[in-house]
This record gives structure tokens, C-alpha cells and sequence, in this order.
């Protein structure tokens, strides 16, 4: 039988360049098959002439494409695909489909290197939908994530396409245009300024027919775009993004320009996010254009309170002076003069307490200095005397040094820290794996819980690090519970299952391998949990396509998972996990393994189809369709709905899988 490897659920390139060649003998084991292939079987679909040389090359072609992984280079990957005619080696499409099902339109869009690479990836695969062994499938998420990195090059690929032939036929394939709020969702990613700009321009080039480039405002962009226009919200939420992300030159060449200052004039709450963006430029720019409507609350004290949190929250005392200057009639007043600082004037009219726990809450720490600095220098300390810091969000976020501060200085003031929700809070630090912030709060805290408490928070707790992967900070608790002194067999039984039980289903096999080490350490001592697998947690695996946690524990238990394996695959199936499904297929030997199944494990095996709804074979994705067909043809012959099985092929567009379907079972033609 054929090896079965384990395959990335998707490819994923390091970096921007283009991949490294395939480290890996049976890769160029499978090259040089390619140069041996027999004339005859290699050009002619229709011949039947074939050697037993062919027959082994075919067999080493397969092993090499079953050898690859999802990481490996998409271009030498291809190059095997359209090896030999798809009619005259069905073992090699069958090879392909088990394999490589993540090689389509949407998975090189969306973990393509970028660029150049992409495109290079995408034409590949536009090849082999030429030769018919491919289906081009397509959801638009690979063009959505393109437009989220500002991926100009493949978006231009994927506009190309709306005019190909060879694309738009049948209805795998619907495009869909893009939209001013998708290209937006790039100034949410780490993308530099350039690239948005750029993705930017080259979408009202698109859409509008209009170069940027060459517009002076907004009435010359409605001159240039024949009167098309972008509605308030989509240009509010270009004009606020650009502003919160510092994009000074999306708003001056684009943002600015395609709206007139009433489209673009926005309320309270989306200057509330510009300001706390903390880039003043770019505030005092969208201000200047179009500043809060006098009828939103221009000139409101209320507005001057809302936008002051917002510029301590963003940690800029430059975004505070800026909201001091728009409300001369509150920052200049006679009453606040004697605060002296813009600083301490902002934050005396909108709350010194709620000011504290904003610069708080971000992690700015210095401006809480600078407050406390400025208050002292004009005498005016006692205002910040006798308040609560909701210590929460700050805890949340985890600002160990805030914290730390208020804790060691706040008694001066007579400032408590508050914490609000402790257990909630706490579980979200550890759901973060902050394990220093996590044994600060447990020193502060763990003392007002009482042993029962501690047990059940500690019970969540573990499950929640190992659900999370984080395997220092479930070393960490395990530790704490083991001192407890609750009756510790039973308490720490609870833990260790509902550890196992989460890094099982939530697919993290660094915790699973901590817990077997930590096992076998500790075999003498007197208190040592077992935990065998269970069904309803591996059925939530393959659900998932935790493949690496299946593979896992048939390396622990093979034994008792072996037997499970039908009804992981059905589990799989129908959640669509094609990876999972060829992972626990192969341990039932891939290819060839039909008629073992005959005898090894018939009669649980020839129920399998008949336990997928009958309308499974309509709605089923393709590549799945493609295993079960690849593995049981007999059995799906057999099946209620194996008439439906060629339409559904040829909609899907695996051409050449249903002319393989059809040759094996001529009734159906």
C-alpha cells in the first residue's frame, strides 16, 4: 500500500518571496519519473498502450504527490499534476483530489506569497482547469483577502477574469464585484500606508473609470465619474478609518475628495474613534474639511467630555491640547485657568477619575504621570484624591505595569484599584496565556475565594489554558491545584479531564503532549490520573479538522481510536473536513484499499453512505465527493442517490472525475 501523509489544511508561504523548492527525495524521485514516462502514455489520452514501466512511474508519481505537504512550492507541485493525460491514470487524479484538494482559486488567494507568486499560482491553476483534472472553485474569499492585505496584483488577476470564457461558463464560478467597504478592510490590517493607497486607487480605476490622481475635489471627482457617487456611509467610514490609522495621504489624494463636506460632516461617535486614533494631523484635517455639524453637538460641553476620553485613551497629550482648542468656551474659561495644563483643564472638565482609568485602560502610563505631575504644579492634588480605577479592562488588556503602579502608589491618594468581575477578568487572562499578570491578580485575589471556589475556578481555569494551547500557564495551574486543599484525587481527576478534554477538541497537541509527560513523571506518586480517550471528543476533532490531535492519539491509543475510525469519518464528512477525512482514511490504507475493507472491517464500512442524509450527495463539496468516490465506488454505487453522483460531478466541474465515474459505471452515463 501507498504511505498516507498528513497534509496542511492549507498552504502557507513565510514570506513575501517566492517559496523554497521542495526539500523532499520523493519530490525529485517523482521529476524524474516525469523525464522517463513512456511516449505513448503521455501524449495520447485515447491509447491504451502501456508498460509495466509506465505502470511503476504512475505508482511513484502518486507516492510523490501523496509525499507533499500544503507548505510545499505551488509551481513544482503543478508541474506533476498535468504529468500524464487525467483519462490514462486515474490513480494519479485520484492521487491529486486526496492530496492536493486545497489547490484552488480561493486557497492560492488567500495564502499565496503576494504579488507576482500569487498570479504565477493562480495561472497555474487556470492550466490545469484548461486540461480538465481541475475545478476552479470559488467563494470570493480569496478575493476578499486579497483586497484585506491591498494585494493589487491579484486583484487585478481576478478582475481579469470576469471577461474569460473559461471562468465565467457553468456556476462554479460567480464573481462578484468588489465594494468601497471591502477595500476598506485593508487600513484594518497591518498594511503600510503605500500599498492601501495604491489598492485604493486601483479600485476607483475600476469602478469609477477615475484616476485619483487627477482630482482636485469632490466636484470634480462627480465631473469625472459621469455623475456615480459614493454613498455617506461607505465615505464616512473611508474619511474615519484613514483618520484612525494616521493615513494622511488616503485622506488628502482620496478620502477627502469623493465626498462634499455636508456627505462627509459625522457625528459624535465616529470623532470619539478619530480621536482616539491619537493622530492629530489627521484629525485636525478632517475637522478643518468637515467638522461636527453644529445640530450633532459642535459646540457641546458633552462632546468636549466624550472626545477628552478618547484622547486619553489614546495616550496623546497633543490630542488633548488639540481638543482643548476646539472648545475655547469650556478650556479657556476663567474657572479652569488656575489648572494651568491643558491636560489637567481637559481632564477636570470631563472627569479626573474617568480620564485616569482611560489613559489606564490603553496602557498609557506616562500620561497618567503627566496628569498627576500637572495637577501637583498647580496645587490642585486634591482632585485626585478619593476615586476607584476600574481595574477590569486594564487587567483584560494586560498592562502589568498600570497596574503595578496604581497598586505600589495609588494608597497616596486614597485610589483603589477595583475589580469589578475577578473571576471573569481572570479567565480572559488566562485565555491570553499572560501568565504574570495571571500570578499578580492570583496573589491579590486568590485569598477572598474559599476552597470550593478555588476548586471550580481552578477546574475552568486549566480548561480554559488548554483549550488555548497556552501549555505554561496549564503547568502553571496544575501546580496551584496541587496545593489546594480541597480532596485532591477527585478535584484534580475533574481537571485533568477537562483538561485533556479541551486541548482534544480544540486541537492543541503541544498541551496534550505536556499532559503525557507530565503522566510518565508521574507513575510512582501516589496520585496519578489516567484519562482515556473519548469518542464525542475525537468526533469534535474531525469535526473540526484537528487532524494533528486524531494522528495523536492513534499514536497513544491506537488500539481504541482504530475502532472509532468509521465513525470519525462520517463525523468528518459530514462537517466537510476533506483533510480529516483523508488523514483517517489513510489509516485504512489509501488507493488500493478497497478490497481490505472487505475484509477487514465490511460490515461496518458498507453502512457508511447510507448514514449521510440523502441529500449529503447534492450539497457535498467537491473534494469530499471526490474521496468517497475514490474510495468506495462500490459502495456509492449502491447508494440511493448514485445517479445524481455525475451531474453533481460535472457541476462541480470535475470533468474528468465523472468521465472516470462514468467509465466504472456506464449505468449512470
Amino acid at each position: 500500500m501507498h504511505s498516507m501523509y498528513l497534509s496542511s489544511s492549507l498552504p502557507m508561504p513565510s514570506s513575501a518571496t517566492s517559496p523554497r523548492p521542495i526539500q523532499c527525495e520523493a519530490i525529485e524521485v517523482g521529476f524524474a519519473a516525469l523525464s522517463l514516462k513512456h511516449p505513448l502514455a503521455a501524449t495520447s489520452a485515447e491509447s491504451d498502450a502501456t508498460t509495466l514501466t509506465d505502470e511503476l512511474l504512475n505508482l511513484v508519481l502518486v507516492h510523490t504527490i501523496r509525499s507533499t505537504r500544503g507548505k510545499h512550492n505551488h509551481a513544482r507541485l503543478g508541474q506533476l499534476l498535468v504529468a500524464a493525460p487525467a483519462q490514462q491514470c486515474p490513480d494519479l487524479l485520484s492521487a491529486v483530489l486526496t492530496q492536493a484538494w486545497w489547490l484552488d482559486l480561493d486557497a492560492a488567494s488567500r495564502n499565496g506569497a503576494g504579488g507576482q507568486a500569487t498570479v504565477h499560482a493562480l495561472d497555474r491553476l487556470m492550466t490545469l482547469a484548461r486540461r480538465g483534472v481541475w475545478t476552479l472553485q470559488y467563494s470570493r474569499r480569496g478575493l476578499a483577502v486579497a483586497a484585506k492585505r491591498a494585494d493589487v496584483p491579484v486583484l487585478g488577476w481576478w478582475y481579469r477574469q470576469r471577461t474569460n470564457p473559461e471562468i465565467v461558463a457553468g456556476s462554479v464560478f460567480s464573481f462578484v464585484d468588489l465594494t468601497l467597504d471591502d477595500m476598506v478592510q485593508s487600513m484594518h490590517e497591518h498594511v503600510a500606508e503605500a500599498a492601501v493607497y495604491e489598492a485604493l486607487h486601483w479600485f476607483f480605476v475600476q469602478h469609477f473609470q477615475v484616476d485619483m490622481a487627477m482630482v482636485a475635489d469632490h466636484e470634480s471627482f462627480a465631473s469625472a465619474s459621469r455623475g456615480r457617487t459614493v454613498n455617506r456611509q461607505q465615505a464616512q467610514r473611508l474619511i474615519r478609518t484613514a483618520a484612525m490609522r494616521g493615513f494622511e495621504t488616503v485622506l488628502r489624494g482620496i478620502a477627502l475628495k469623493i465626498a462634499s463636506p455636508g456627505v462627509a460632516a459625522m457625528g459624535v461617535d465616529n470623532w470619539v474613534r478619530i480621536v482616539a486614533g491619537g493622530h492629530v494631523k489627521c484629525a485636525d484635517m478632517v475637522w478643518t474639511y468637515a467638522p461636527i455639524p453644529e445640530s450633532l453637538g459642535r459646540r457641546s460641553r458633552d462632546t468636549l467630555v466624550g472626545l477628552t476620553h478618547a484622547a486619553f485613551a489614546s495616550g496623546s497629550s497633543h490630542m488633548i491640547c488639540w481638543c482643548a482648542n476646539q472648545f475655547p468656551a469650556f478650556t479657556s474659561a476663567n474657572n479652569v485657568r488656575h489648572f494651568g495644563s491643558s491636560v489637567a483643564i481637559c481632564a477636570y472638565i470631563a472627569g479626573v477619575a474617568q480620564c485616569l482609568t482611560a489613559a489606564s485602560v490603553g496602557g498609557h502610563l506616562g500620561l497618567v504621570q503627566e496628569l498627576i505631575r500637572d495637577l501637583r504644579a498647580s496645587g490642585n492634588v486634591d482632585y485626585l484624591k478619593d476615586h476607584d480605577i476600574a481595574a477590569d479592562e486594564i487587567i483584560k488588556l494586560g498592562h502589568l505595569e498600570v497596574v503595578e503602579w496604581w497598586d505600589m502608589h495609588g494608597k497616596e491618594f486614597n485610589i483603589d484599584l477595583e475589580l469589578q468581575q475577578a473571576k471573569y477578568t481572570m479567565t480572559l487572562v488566562v485565555r491570553a496565556g499572560n501568565l504574570p499578570m495571571f500570578n499578580w491578580w492570583w496573589a491579590t485575589t486568590a485569598s477572598t475565594f474559599g476552597d470550593d471556589d478555588d476548586a471550580q475556578l481552578l477546574t475552568k481555569l486549566i480548561s480554559e489554558a488548554a483549550k488555548n494551547g497556552h501549555v505554561e500557564m496549564v503547568n502553571h495551574l496544575v501546580a496551584i491545584a496541587k496545593q489546594q486543599t480541597t480532596s485532591k484525587t477527585d478535584f484534580l481527576t475533574q481537571a485533568i479531564y477537562g483538561l485533556v478534554q479541551a486541548a482534544t477538541e480544540s486541537g492543541n497537541v503541544a498541551v496534550l503532549d505536556w499532559w503525557l509527560e507530565s503522566e510518565n513523571r508521574m507513575a510512582n506518586q501516589p496520585v496519578v490520573v489516567t484519562v482515556p480517550p473519548k469518542l464525542e471528543w475525537l468526533k469534535t476533532a474531525s469535526r473540526l479538522g484537528h487532524v494533528r490531535v486524531l494522528q495523536w492519539w492513534l499514536t497513544v491509543n491506537s488500539s481504541e481510536v482504530s475502532a472509532w475510525v468509521p465513525e470519525l469519518v462520517t463525523a468528518a464528512t459530514c462537517a466537510d473536513q476533506a483533510s480529516t477525512i483523508c488523514f483517517l482514511l489513510g489509516e485504512r490504507g489509501p488507493l488500493d484499499s478497497e478490497s481490505d475493507l472487505a475484509v477487514e472491517a465490511g460490515q461496518v464500512w458498507a453502512g457508511f453512505l447510507a448514514g449521510i442524509s440523502e441529500t449529503k450527495v447534492q450539497t457535498m463539496r467537491g473534494e469530499v465527493l471526490a474521496l468517497l468516490l475514490q474510495r468506495w465506488p462500490h459502495v456509492l454505487r449502491g447508494h440511493s442517490r448514485a445517479g445524481q453522483v455525475k451531474q453533481r460531478l460535472e457541476q462541480l466541474s470535475l470533468v474528468g472525475l465523472a468521465r472516470y465515474w462514468t467509465r466504472m459505471f456506464p449505468e449512470f452515463e
